[in-house]
């Protein structure tokens, strides 16, 4: 849940898409902080809302808004000359043979949380 004091998602395709390149090549990214309202059990993000935004927008395929019958979708844009990851979209890599190094890997990653997981609180 995004908290009043958030600002609205306001990250371009390319900044999105430079931080999926990030975790596709392994650079360290900075951690998302969320806090857990004790009384609702709601997480709500402190920090990280733009990462989270682009995450759930690059498994879903879609980026922006969504107008009356049509969204733009979420392929790779803007990364370094030559990559191998320009113009995909999740889907792609999941359908490439073999597999694309490093996809499985932010999809599986089980540091990051999930619904009902209990988050340590550093208060």
């Amino acid at each position: 849940m995004l908290p009043d004091f958030q600002r609205a998602f306001v990250w371009s395709q390319k900044q999105s898409s430079r931080l999926i390149d990030s975790f596709l090549k392994g650079l360290p990214v900075p951690p998302i902080y969320l806090f857990k309202n004790l009384d609702s059990h709601e997480l709500l993000v402190v920090d990280g809302h733009q990462r989270v935004q682009s995450i759930a927008n690059f498994f879903e395929g879609h980026f922006g808004s969504e107008t009356p019958g049509e969204r733009q979708t979420f392929a790779l844009t803007g990364l370094e000359e030559g990559s191998q990851y320009e113009g995909l979209t999740y889907r792609d890599m999941k359908e490439q043979e073999p597999g694309v190094d490093g996809i499985d890997d932010i999809e599986e990653d089980k540091s990051l949380p999930r619904n009902g997981d209990v988050v340590p609180s550093a208060l």
